[in-house]
């Protein structure tokens, strides 16, 4: 017996909705990132480079409910798969390892100078 799936419309208000606050938080994730970009001396202790790998994180995840505001086909829930795993990978491996770094600059036994470059967080 073969599964089918079933595909049912979203109402207009919902599309309406979602589309509005879908597209305020790509329009404040993309301010966040010109914030970043534009003012990396500000940020500079908080990795600005990860702050905008996450930032494109977000802005990919406030995508994907895009993908389901039109018509339901195949290729825009493929889309939409993609869309949302990627994005997750971005934000939490940048979390991940900034979380990482905080917490292996605070058990450190000795305290010597041990600099970690992002290059060098990337390597993980």
């Amino acid at each position: 017996m073969r599964f089918v799936p079933v595909v049912t419309q979203l109402g207009d208000g919902l599309i309406a909705f979602a589309g509005v606050f879908s597209s305020l938080g790509v329009l404040i994730s993309i301010l966040f990132l010109a914030l970043v970009v534009f003012n990396g001396e500000q940020f500079r202790y908080q990795s600005p480079i990860f702050c905008c790998i996450i930032l494109v994180g977000t802005i990919f995840g406030h995508v994907s409910v895009w993908t389901f505001l039109p018509r339901i086909s195949d290729a825009t829930c493929i889309i939409n798969i993609w869309l949302i795993n990627v994005s997750f990978l971005l934000v939490f491996a940048c979390l991940s390892l900034k979380t990482w770094r905080t917490w292996r600059v605070a058990t450190m036994t000795k305290m010597k100078l041990n600099i970690l470059t992002v290059g060098d967080l990337m390597k993980l």
